[in-house]
């Protein structure tokens, strides 16, 4: 019937089949009705010939949770009298057969997978399926893609399966909004439609009025809009699951007494207000999850009078003032999870752990508290728990409790007061994070059977020691280890993620390191390492992240990057490089940041890597690249580029229309895929523990931006020798945030389609060759903050009315005829409207201006007479005289000079109009 292994040994041919395992039978005629074959390892494929589609009296078979790996028979129709038919987590796979439409008998049908898309329903689809299933009480297709019914699943199900109780339709890859044709299945009282990221919309209101309701879960389904409170009054539901819907809003409304909710899950949405007292009421509860929600006030007191409380998750939340000392009379409490809010006072920590006998759990990091350690000494008789955070708890010490926890599997004392050493027996723990301390050695001896351990931002010093371990995380950044040993890859064979970065490492980096062939992140950046790059650091095909950056490596970038490459992010600036860009760097299609900044490169754009259309930030300053950015053939494939710095070189040439314009992210901003994290990342399991940073020139300054903003722009190609005019189609990267095309030698009119930059905060045009008016349009750039158009041939009045006027003189200064504020109120050129009437204002004012310029004389003068006489030595009376002399003719020269310009403009006012 089956390929299976020792499993199914019990099935002895000698003996009545009716006896053997998982097998039912009739007792009246002995015919087989029923057959569980779950949980048996059951391998290889059923194909239509197997003796199983001959039990044609079988009313229920399980083949769950084994290894099929095969379509579903066809041959299924010939189980006509099958009830109950579960095929959950078997492993088969492809579109499921017409033929499960003709067991017309099907109360339960289970072909749901852990597997998303395994199965689908494309042809025949879900409303064909179904049709004739008119008797199914229990639908679980979770996993099977159903995207082929769009937005009428709902219909498809209310107009066949009247009698529906349980609808279990998790990770579907459903689209469209609840329709309301679902209300006419009266009898549901179980909904899963978890991860369906395409359902959108709200919650609808008529879902509350299922009287039967007792599981209502919409995980991770992208709803939005304001949960109905009508739900929290349904008289059955007992599991409430919004988890992960962050646009979905709502409040705790007032609960009645005896009500019958047990596991309340609002993790990662935007319910807010305060926790209401009469959650009290809830005499049910099992578990209260709002982690990640807006609600802010006290912790009502009246949590501790739900008895039956096991497990209370209130992290990442705004509450405030004391924990409420009734929660300590929560005896069958296993997870007490408060960090990231704002709660306050003194907790003794003997009184916590004495008063919960069964917790396993306990998190108090990030809030205001001061954790008080007495009385947890080594032989304390505390509960055995399994995870203790305490980060930021202002601690002193290691609570030397945990010494004698030997269940404990997750550490964190991060980010508190703690000094000296760090003792050895704290290496069994699995999960240790140590971080941000002040801790300064470690105490031998090392038996470490850790597999992740922070240890960055201590006072650790000197050689860090051998040990042979597993680790598969060690961050020891930011300490001051002096040298690692030659051999640390050798016993860091099975790590995902080293890091040693700002620490005093010297000497050259261990080759030993390749020998770690499962790491996907190596960061060693600013250390005083020498020598070079080894080769195989660059052959390392599962290696995401390598930052060399800040060291004083020599030679070339090794060309060893071979195809299957993996790596996101290469930072090699600040480095003594020579050579070429290797044209093998062209194998790593999923690479985001290339920072080959200051070092002494010598190439020409690298055009090979053109293609990279993952690439997102490139920065290639202050090198010795040279030549145009032109690459032969097409434009430069670059969609989600949003940091380009190419400044500091001796690239030139015109700027042509291939170079920048498929930038398409500086065209359009973010895209939906970046949109879902607010910084610039690298996947993998790296993720929540690196970030991307670069180093920029913007606003006139340097700046080291520590985390990416996706939606941060720039381009910088200042101090290279460019030239010719600037192409209006720059106006199009209308999401750019910085641009920085000073000291090159670009001419002709600024472009009016700058204009357009409706995004800019920095605009650097200084030490070129630009004429013209400055364009009226950059009066609308109303995020501009940094304005710099010093040195170039510009000339006519600033356009008014804007931020414009804001910047100093500075930014305009070294031009040809610059007028308006923030210079000079008028034109200096400007003429006279009338002959008469300027040579009126001429006369006048010269008078005015000889009568000021006289008492400027006089002053000086008038001063020289009286102080005069005081003056008896004759070199010191000659050198005065002599001086002031100088003094009054430079003023009667330079108002002379001033006189016979405006008298030429006057006579050739008058001379026009007479004209």
């Amino acid at each position: 019937m089956f390929d299976y292994d020792d499993t199914l040994q019990g099935w002895n041919q000698s003996i009545d089949c009716c006896h053997w395992s998982g097998v039912t039978c009739d007792n009246s005629n002995g015919r087989v009705i029923g057959l569980d074959l779950s949980d048996k390892d059951i391998l290889g494929g059923i194909d239509n010939s197997s003796s199983l589609f001959r039990l044609q009296f079988l009313q229920r078979l399980s083949l769950a949770n084994n290894h099929v790996l095969d379509e579903i028979p066809s041959a299924i129709s010939k189980l006509s009298s099958l009830t109950y038919l579960n095929l959950s987590n078997t492993g088969f796979s492809g579109q499921v057969p017409i033929e499960i439409s003709q067991l017309v008998k099907l109360n339960v049908l289970d072909i749901s997978s852990y597997f998303k898309g395994l199965l689908h329903m494309t042809n025949p689809n879900l409303a064909t399926l179904i049709r004739n299933l008119t008797n199914i009480r229990q639908l679980y297709l979770d996993g099977a893609n159903n995207s082929a019914m769009g937005v009428k699943w709902c219909q498809a199900l209310a107009s066949s399966l009247h009698h529906l109780q349980v609808l279990s339709m998790s990770r579907c890859e459903l689209t469209g909004q609840i329709h309301k044709s679902l209300s006419n299945l009266h009898h549901l009282s179980v909904i899963h439609l978890d991860h369906n990221t395409n359902l959108g919309g709200g919650i609808p209101e008529f879902l509350a009025g299922f009287t039967n309701l007792t599981t209502l879960s919409l995980r991770g389904c992208d709803l939005n809009g304001i949960f109905p409170e009508k739900f929290f009054q349904v008289p059955r539901l007992t599991i409430l699951d919004l988890s992960y819907n962050s646009k979905l809003q709502g409040t705790l409304s007032e609960f009645h007494k005896n009500g019958s909710l047990e596991w309340l899950y609002l993790r990662d949405t935007n319910f807010s207000s305060t926790l209401p007292s009469s959650i009290g009421n809830l005499k049910r509860l099992r578990v209260i999850d709002i982690e990640g929600c807006q609600f802010h006030g006290s912790i009502p007191s009246s949590i501790g009078s739900l008895n039956l409380l096991e497990q209370l998750y209130l992290s990442n939340n705004q509450f405030e003032g004391p924990v409420p000392k009734s929660i300590f009379r929560l005896r069958e409490l296993q997870v007490l999870n408060l960090p990231s809010n704002n709660l306050n006072g003194t907790l003794k920590l003997a009184e916590i752990l004495l008063s919960f006998k069964n917790l396993t759990m306990l998190d108090l990091s990030h809030n205001r508290f001061t954790i008080d350690t007495h009385g947890c000494g080594v032989n304390s008789t505390f509960p055995q728990l399994e995870h203790l955070s305490l980060a930021s708890c202002n601690l002193l010490t290691i609570p030397k409790f945990t010494k004698n926890q030997t269940s404990l599997q997750y550490l964190d004392i991060s980010m508190n007061h703690i000094t000296g050493t760090l003792p050895s027996w704290i290496w069994g723990i699995s999960f240790l994070n140590i971080s941000s301390n002040h801790l300064v050695e470690l105490e031998p001896p090392l038996t470490i059977s850790s597999y992740l351990v922070d240890l960055h931002s201590n006072n650790f010093q000197g050689i860090f020691p051998t040990v042979p371990s597993h680790f598969d995380f060690l961050d020891c950044s930011d300490n001051n280890f002096t040298s690692i040993d030659p051999g640390i890859g050798n016993y860091l064979s099975e790590a995902f993620y080293l890091s040693f970065a700002r620490n005093n490492l010297s000497g050259r980096i261990p080759t030993t390191l390749c020998n770690s062939t499962r790491l996907k992140l190596l960061d060693l950046q600013h250390n005083n390492l020498d020598g070079t790059i080894p080769d195989c650091l660059t052959n390392m095909t599962q290696l995401g992240v390598l930052n060399l950056r800040g060291n004083r490596l020599v030679g070339v970038i090794p060309a060893k990057f071979t195809t299957g490459c993996s790596l996101q992010t290469l930072d090699l600036n600040d480095n003594f490089l020579q050579g070429r860009i290797p044209q093998s760097l062209a194998y790593c299609p999923d690479l985001k940041v290339l920072d080959l900044g200051n070092n002494q490169l010598n190439d020409t754009f690298p055009c090979h890597l053109k293609n990279l259309s993952n690439l997102q930030v490139l920065v290639l300053r202050s090198n010795k690249f040279h030549g145009p950015i032109v690459c032969p053939g097409r434009h430069l494939n670059l969609p989600l580029l949003q940091i380009v710095d190419l400044a500091s070189n001796h690239f030139k040439g015109e700027l042509r229309s291939q170079t920048l314009f498929k930038w398409k992210l500086m065209m359009t901003g973010t895209t939906k895929e970046q949109s879902k994290s607010s910084f610039l990342q690298t996947s993998g399991e790296y993720t929540p523990y690196y970030q991307n940073s670069v180093s920029l020139t913007f606003k006139g300054l340097s700046y080291e931006l520590k985390y990416i903003l996706t939606t941060f722009t720039s381009i910088d190609f200042s101090n290279n020798a460019f030239h010719g005019e600037l192409l209006v189609e720059l106006g199009n990267l209308n999401a750019l945030v910085v641009l920085n095309l000073s000291h090159n030698s670009f001419s002709g009119h600024i472009p009016s389609s700058f204009g357009n930059l409706t995004q800019i905060e920095s605009l650097d045009l200084s030490s070129n060759a630009f004429s013209g008016m400055i364009p009226f349009q950059l009066a609308n750039l109303n995020f501009l903050g940094y304005l710099n158009l010093s040195f170039n041939k510009l000339s006519g009045k600033i356009p008014t009315g804007s931020q414009l006027q804001t910047f100093d003189a500075s930014s305009y200064e070294g031009n040809q005829g610059f007028f308006g504020p923030p210079l000079t109120e008028h034109n200096p050129e400007a003429n006279p409207t009338t002959s008469s009437q300027g040579s009126n204002r001429s006369s006048k004012s010269e008078i005015i201006e000889w009568m000021l310029r006289g008492a400027e004389v006089g002053f000086p003068v008038g001063i020289a007479i009286f102080v005069g006489p005081i003056l008896y030595i004759k070199k010191y009376r000659e050198w005065y005289c002599n001086h002031l002399h100088k003094l009054v003719m430079k003023i009667l020269r330079k108002e002379d000079n001033a006189m016979q310009r405006r008298r030429r403009r006057s006579r050739q006012q008058q001379h026009r109009q007479r004209r």
